[in-house]
């Protein structure tokens, strides 16, 4: 069964966010790429009238998550201690999310 970026993985890649230092282009690409998943992507998805236009939506959506945690994850290999199997594991759980959506 596929899942989606849970509430775990958001907090886990906050958490890590939060250990890079402020301002580094690592902690905005995470952080950015979390707030444009929230909003944005909700209010899209609200103005579109059928069930096909809102996975379209839901596609779309992923697949930027999916670009953002293919960055994060190639910089937290190059970071001392940051936790690149959690990246992994969220990169993982969006590229399965995205099959579901597609389908």
């Amino acid at each position: 069964m596929a899942r989606t970026l849970t509430a775990s993985d958001r907090s886990a890649l906050i958490r890590w966010a939060s250990t890079l230092p402020a301002g580094s282009d690592e902690r905005r690409s995470i952080l950015s790429g979390l707030a444009k998943s929230s909003s944005s992507i909700m209010r899209e998805w609200r103005s579109k009238d059928s069930a096909e236009e809102q996975r379209e939506v839901l596609g779309r959506a992923l697949a930027d998550t999916y670009e953002v945690l293919q960055t994060v994850a190639m910089l937290a290999k190059r970071t001392e201690g940051a936790d690149a199997q959690a990246v992994q594991t969220a990169l993982r759980s969006v590229s399965s999310a995205m099959f579901d959506v597609s389908r």
